[in-house]
């Protein structure tokens, strides 16, 4: 989420209008547990077809960060089934932009960016095969070889020679 002004570039003391409201996120996030944000993240998460969420859920596991030195708030959740975490952290960022302006006057609305559509992997590459790495060590290294040939061709043209 984006919590700031649309444009601070129309502002007559931009600058302290930005840190005002880097100041003011910290503010905003202590509101992130309202009982009014929680009863809409359970509210739903229910109608999404998760049933076994309630509220002690959306507290134990949901939590806001604001990223350093900037406007910008991450909703992030650590439960097991993958399903249930991305349904919940979009459902809590959704509930939290829409309850959360009425809780706090006069800060602007959050803006919400894209939504999880699935789990990030810790490493999504995979091992090379070992057929793959000789097929691509064998390409690199006649690669090699045709680029240093050329060289040696080049530079051995370019000495004079000894007999002239």
């Amino acid at each position: 989420m984006y919590i700031g002004h649309a444009n601070y570039v129309k502002m007559q003391d931009p600058k302290s209008a930005l840190s005002a409201d880097k100041d003011l996120v910290r503010t905003y996030l202590s509101f992130s547990y309202d009982r009014t944000i929680v009863n809409e993240t359970t509210r739903l998460m229910r109608v999404a077809g998760f049933e076994k969420v309630d509220n002690a859920a959306v507290v134990k596991y949901a939590k806001l960060q604001q990223v350093p030195g900037t406007l910008t708030v991450r909703a992030r959740v650590l439960m097991t089934n993958e399903k249930e975490a991305i349904a919940l952290a979009n459902s809590y960022a959704q509930a939290f932009a829409t309850k959360a302006p009425k809780l706090v006057p006069g800060m602007p609305a959050p803006r919400l960016m894209v939504a999880i559509q699935g789990a990030a992997k810790a490493d999504d590459s995979e091992p090379i095969s070992p057929k793959k790495a000789a097929i691509f060590g064998a390409g690199a290294g006649l690669g090699i070889g045709i680029i240093l040939a050329l060289f040696t061709g080049i530079i051995a043209n370019l000495r004079p020679s000894k007999r002239q």
